[in-house]
């Protein structure tokens, strides 16, 4: 597959893969996220934090490693780079220091991220592809 058929697959499966992760990972972060946070915020942070780390994971390193790389190890290594930027942008955004319930709301995102990869992988293999 050259690069342009690369592009032209990612920015097809675009829309939809990053309205099914918004909604996977919102209803994952809306249930687990500590109460101290407003539904607000926990609403806003299952969206803005996957929209800002699906462009990376889905389009960008796609065309950049995954050819150099293969689809596992670029999975291994890209997934828990995108994990880190959403609990550390989440932390930053919405977080104080001494909040007690750092650890869980990391692991939760973590758990979110898990769901909606995870449903991403059965459907990219449901699919043949």
């Amino acid at each position: 597959m050259s690069d342009a058929e690369l592009l032209h697959e990612l920015l097809q499966q675009f829309p939809q893969g990053l309205g099914l992760s918004v909604a996977i990972e919102t209803l994952v972060l809306l249930v687990g996220l500590s109460k101290e946070h407003r539904f607000k915020d926990r609403m806003t942070a299952g969206i803005t934090l996957t929209c800002c780390t699906y462009p990376l994971v889905a389009m960008a390193l796609p065309l950049l490693l995954m050819r150099a790389m293969g689809r596992l190890p670029f999975l291994l290594t890209v997934e828990p780079v995108a994990v880190l930027i959403e609990i550390l942008l989440f932390s930053w955004a919405f977080e104080k220091p001494e909040q007690p319930t750092r650890i869980r709301n990391g692991l939760v995102i973590c758990l979110a991220n898990a769901a909606s990869f995870t449903v991403g992988e059965c459907l990219h293999y449901a699919w043949g592809e």
